[in-house]
């Protein structure tokens, strides 16, 4: 039975990655595997215009305490790096959606577990959480994106404390660093969740593709080359229906149906 699943909604355009492996949804080598395919899955449902916006979440209390150190610690030493390319790969395959993705992060969330939500676009936590990259307490350290991804988005001096330290991380502290956009009660954690991708699966998915390339792609570069990105992703835009569809429905004071072309 696979440790991951997808539900798609095709009405909404949003479709549900759901980590399934308990009682922690550990990070197992069979529950990276089966997160690639299941990625894979989305992946093209995102290209076949079907899928929009990618919501991240857990079954059970947890959403992914990080990897799965019983296993790990039947790993001979040869078979270490291989079994964390791995995991890096689940992760990174997150990471490559061209579509928005935002991780519901609901219990823990540490280690390969905080990597994993690192990888999505955007973060939502609920107040009961707890989030860290903790792997020094083990005499290692994050090999699956957790040093270059939390350092763009909280900064290099709140990341090295975060890593160095190993400790754990509040949602308000979260929330204070930019780590998350919000934090609220568990509860409400999949409905907050589903507000903002419905609010994004309104919008124009070439336009917010196209945006979130230019963000991922210009971040780094000298602002010269940035901008440069930017409008070259601009330029996708113009030749698309949806564009006329959108000048269209504001005359017409209308909501868009837009199809993504």
């Amino acid at each position: 039975m696979s440790k991951v699943r997808v539900e798609t909604d095709e009405k909404s355009f949003i479709s549900e990655i759901i980590l399934n492996n308990p009682p922690v949804n550990a990070l197992s080598s069979e529950m990276a595997l089966d997160l690639v395919n299941t990625t894979e899955q989305v992946k093209s449902l995102i290209e076949k215009r079907k899928v929009r916006v990618v919501i991240l979440r857990s079954e059970g209390k947890h959403f992914c305490a990080g990897a799965d150190l019983k296993e790990r610690l039947s790993f001979a030493e040869s078979e270490v790096a291989d079994k964390v390319k791995l995991i890096r790969k689940a992760v990174d395959s997150i990471w490559a959606l061209r579509a928005p993705v935002i991780a519901a992060i609901n219990g823990s969330a540490l280690g390969g577990g905080l990597e994993l939500a690192l990888a999505a676009d955007i973060r939502v936590a609920s107040l009961e959480s707890r989030m860290g990259l903790k792997e020094v307490v083990l005499a290692i350290m994050p090999g699956a994106g957790g040093t270059q991804r939390l350092s763009r988005i909280v900064g290099l001096g709140i990341a090295l404390d975060w890593i160095s330290t190993g400790r754990d991380i509040s949602p308000e502290e979260a929330l204070r660093a930019g780590l998350i956009s919000d934090a609220v009660p568990e509860d409400q954690l999949l409905d907050k969740t589903k507000e903002i991708a419905l609010a994004i699966a309104e919008n124009g998915p070439v336009g917010v593709q196209a945006a979130k390339k230019a963000l991922r792609e210009g971040y780094d570069l000298p602002f010269e080359e940035a901008i440069e990105v930017e409008w070259a992703e601009y330029l996708k835009t113009i030749p698309t229906k949806d564009r006329l569809e959108g000048l269209q429905a504001f005359l017409e004071k209308r909501k868009p149906n837009y199809k993504g072309y």
